[in-house]
């Protein structure tokens, strides 16, 4: 219980990590590929200090797992641009439906009726949260950013599925976005304004140590299912760092929506029976 107790903290540790990404973005001018690739830079620097090891990792399926890391970040930048935020963010997160999913295909593990109910109760609470700020639906924004959800479920499950390790998979995910580079010659908006760098820079350090938080946390006593629950803490945390930082007050929905996915996942990942994540 103990062990599994620390790997749930740090999947929590991991989420806040991912959930600065919004309000240093707001400090960002760049286009969204650019942005992407410089933060891969130093994502990748980032997890190469906290693995102790900047070595390329030789196995396939550390770059198969990799991958959808990389598609990850991609599909859902694409999907943010082309349907509303509220509905990117809501579509992505579905995601712990589809570890769901794969368990029941590939390893023949049944979703338990507490993991059921604990999803859809994230799930309107992350409604909730994003409601206020929904705008214009738009179909192939919706199908990509559904699509981004089972990349990212692909994310949570691949060391279950592929025997890959988080640690390295996370690494060479990052590499990947490096490619996005190419997308800097033709980013009218980029240029190497100090504001700028430091939001990229700051975006990268906390994406990589998310990862690695997340790598730690997948190596205790979770299983892909309860870590995927738990990382619904990312969307709704968002507003807190807006509040911190920018001084935006979150909407009363924002506000129910954020204690709704708090007290759930609390709830849950206090009460789970231990030997399920064995």
């Amino acid at each position: 219980m103990k062990r599994f107790m620390k790997g749930s903290v740090l999947i929590a540790l991991a989420a806040f990590m991912w959930s600065l990404q919004g309000v240093l973005g707001k400090a960002n001018t760049w286009g969204s590929f650019s942005l992407v690739g410089v933060r891969a830079i130093f994502a990748t620097i980032t997890l190469g200090l906290t693995r102790g090891d900047f070595r390329l990792p030789k196995r396939p399926v550390d770059w198969l797992a990799g991958s959808f890391v990389a598609l990850t970040a991609l599909l859902f930048l694409v999907a943010n641009n082309l349907t509303s935020a509220a509905n990117a963010i809501i579509l992505q997160y579905t995601m712990p439906l589809f570890v769901m999913l794969l368990g029941m295909l590939f390893l023949h593990k049944k979703p338990t009726c507490g993991e059921l109910v604990v999803s859809l109760f994230v799930l309107a609470g992350i409604f909730l949260c994003v409601f206020g700020s929904a705008g214009a639906s738009n179909l192939l924004g919706d199908i990509l950013a559904l699509l981004s959800a089972l990349t990212w479920a692909g994310v949570f499950s691949a060391g279950k599925l592929l025997g890959s390790d988080a640690k390295d998979y996370s690494y060479t995910g990052n590499i990947l976005c490096i490619l996005l580079l190419a997308a800097v010659p033709f980013d009218p908006e980029f240029s190497f304004a100090a504001p700028d760098m430091l939001a990229a820079a700051g975006m990268g350090v906390s994406v990589g140590l998310g990862y690695s938080f997340f790598a730690r946390g997948m190596r205790q006593n979770v299983q892909p299912t309860t870590a995927a629950i738990i990382s619904n803490i990312e969307p709704v945390a968002n507003p807190i760092w807006v509040l911190l930082f920018l001084g935006e007050i979150p909407t009363p929905l924002s506000l129910i929506g954020f204690a709704v996915v708090l007290i759930s996942i609390t709830i849950y990942s206090t009460r789970i029976d231990p030997a399920r994540n064995s």
